[in-house]
């Protein structure tokens, strides 16, 4: 059985705002070198991936969108 360190539980970020955990399967995220348990996440149900998506989807197109279309002088600059 792996070593458990303190693992965290991840909560998912939606609207700007830390959601509370929704699902009902936990799920160990483990270090490949050590087999220990850094993390702990649980399965997020249909409805709230969609409302995620949707809000990722509003952020890129709104406060994000000048960013993914930059020109290609900008491409440059960002590069250097």
């Amino acid at each position: 059985m792996p070593a458990e360190l303190g693992a965290a539980t991840l909560t998912a970020v939606m609207g700007g705002r830390w959601t509370p955990p929704a699902g009902a399967d936990r799920h160990d995220v483990y270090d490949p070198g050590t087999e220990a348990v850094i993390a702990r996440f649980e399965e997020s149900p249909p409805d709230l991936v969609a409302a995620a998506v949707e809000d990722a989807h509003r952020a890129w197109q709104g406060k994000w969108g000048p960013w993914t279309r930059p020109s290609a002088a900008g491409c440059c600059c960002a590069a250097r």
